[in-house]
């Protein structure tokens, strides 16, 4: 989904602070065992982006329009590797 927000990668590696990241083990080991699994809604649920946090804080009109985006589509929406685009991720019947 494009936002119209530009992040340029560069600045986000730059700006990521590694030290936070990657913890968050609960959910990437939920997200493991639920792809193993081929649990769909374990995946769904468990899903996530560490640069969200640091691209949130920078760019707070992309958060608002992932809330606004997951209010309007339902599924799960993230954002796209370092930011700018969003990205739905939901479940297929």
């Amino acid at each position: 989904v494009p936002t119209g927000v530009e992040v340029s990668s560069q600045w986000a590696y730059t700006y990521v602070d590694i030290q936070r990241c990657g913890r968050n083990t609960e959910k990437t080991n939920n997200l493991l065992s639920a792809i193993r699994r081929s649990d769909a809604h374990g995946i769904l649920s468990n899903i996530h982006n560490d640069f969200e946090e640091f691209i949130f804080e920078k760019f707070p009109a992309l958060q608002r329009q992932k809330i606004l985006l997951e209010a309007q589509c339902g599924g799960r929406i993230i954002l796209a590797g370092s930011g700018g685009a969003l990205t739905r991720i939901y479940m297929r019947d």
